[in-house]
Parts: structure tokens; sequence; C-alpha cells
């Protein structure tokens, strides 16, 4: 049922990160490099209803390995139904996800997610540690 969800959120989530210009621009997410904190910082406002993650590091072991797409975003957890149908909540603080765009990887801390995404997405941020 989620599964379309997921399908417009990969093309929302392409069209916003404008990963393809870049890649075709000759990025190639070098950390000095001034397209990858346009990016690291568009991921950071970005909503991630309908994103396929991965729990890839979290302070419990019962969390690392956990993926599914993201149903439910609050301020403090990410819902998410997995393969098997099952429901899980995951904390952000103390945790990484990782998730795909188009053909690039990223993986984000938590932490710094740790807002409801529209007081994100309205915020400038700092250079941040996210990663690609």
């Amino acid at each position: 049922m989620f599964l379309p969800i997921n399908d417009i959120w990969k093309k929302y989530a392409e069209a916003l990160l404008g990963i393809t210009h870049f890649m075709e621009s000759g990025w190639t997410g070098g950390d000095r490099d001034t397209k990858t904190e346009a990016v690291q910082n568009r991921v950071r406002k970005i909503d991630y209803f309908g994103c396929f993650m991965r729990v890839t590091k979290s302070r419990c072991s019962e969390y690392i390995g956990i993926q599914g797409i993201v149903i439910r975003e609050t301020k403090n957890t990410f819902m998410m139904i997995c393969p098997n149908d099952k429901v899980k909540i995951i904390p952000k603080l103390h945790s990484e996800f990782s998730f795909v765009v188009g053909k690039v990887g990223f993986s984000v801390l938590g932490n710094h997610l740790h807002q409801r995404s529209a007081e994100r997405a309205k915020h400038n941020f700092k250079k941040l540690s996210l990663w690609l």
C-alpha cells in the first residue's frame, strides 16, 4: 500500500536535491565541494514521509538493520512500515539512517533531524557533518 508513496517520494527527492544536475556538472561528492554543502543542506530540510530508509547505527542494537518506508515523522521519531508489514518506531537521537536517491546513497545522523520536518524546512543551518 505504501509503495506508490515511496515512488512519489523518490521523484520529490530527486527534484529537490537536484542530484542528476549536479552529477552531470561533474560533482563527485567531495568534502570541500560547495555543491556537496548545498546537497547536505537540502538533505537536512527534506521531508522523509515516504522515504525507504535503513537504520545503520543506533545506541540500541535492536534497531540496527531495521528498514522500511517512513509513514510518520515526529520531532523525536520515525515510524516505519517494514517489508513484513510490521510498524516500527525508531528514535532519531543516537541513530544513523541511510537511504538512496537516484544513484547516490546518503547517511544522516538522527541528531541532525531532531526537529519536525516543517521546522527544519524554514531554517538555515550552519555546516553540518552529513556525508555521502
